[in-house]
């Protein structure tokens, strides 16, 4: 049976996620394929390790599968599951005791950033360096900050969104996410009065 029953059309979220609940298992593989670069990006930003985010990434997916039942329709299902992506990311670092507290120094020469793509020629040295020691920063916040941060900045997601994702208040969000560009920006500041 085809997940959409229009000619063409893809199905929404709420058809895949009622189609799982009825045991589709092909419905549920379309809401993965359709979120797990989200999930995993989202991973990766907070643990800032590819095992780790493949770990968290999976054991997303497979708490949200677990929990469809209690999915309650006329939801969205794209924040609940980033919530989920969240919480487990916070979790991993806990489970690790990786508080990422070392200094840019370290994080900016450590090849941390090799993932980052600077296809363009004319990118130069300054831009990547000025990258890397952004980057570095956002390791250095807390997770709770970190994931604010990622959201707006890696997901482009809307304070509502945000919101919704983390089950804060927009203004906590507003505001959790100016400390987070303050503090990054004082980060970067420090670094770049240490090597001059």
């Amino acid at each position: 049976m085809p997940i959409s029953e229009s000619k063409g059309a893809a199905a929404s979220d709420g058809e895949l996620v009622q189609k799982a609940k009825e045991g589709s298992t092909s419905a549920f593989d379309a809401l993965v394929v359709k979120y797990r670069k989200k999930v995993y990006a989202i991973a990766f930003g907070m643990t800032r390790n590819h095992s780790d985010a493949d770990d968290v990434a999976q054991e997303t997916f497979f708490r949200a599968y677990r929990a469809l039942s209690s999915f309650r329709p006329g939801y969205e299902f794209r924040p609940w599951l980033l919530r989920i992506a969240v919480n487990q990311s916070i979790n991993c670092l806990k489970r690790k005791g990786r508080r990422l507290e070392v200094s840019l120094e370290e994080e900016v020469g450590s090849g941390i950033v090799t993932d980052v793509q600077f296809d363009n020629p004319g990118y130069g040295l300054e831009q990547k360096e000025l990258a890397a020691r952004i980057e570095a920063a956002v390791q250095r916040l807390s997770p709770k900050l970190r994931a604010v941060f990622l959201l707006r900045t890696g997901q482009d997601l809307s304070y509502e969104e945000m919101a919704k994702i983390l089950r804060i208040s927009k203004g906590t969000v507003m505001s959790r996410l100016s400390r987070a560009r303050e503090k990054v920006k004082g980060m970067v500041g420090e670094y770049g009065e240490n090597t001059e």
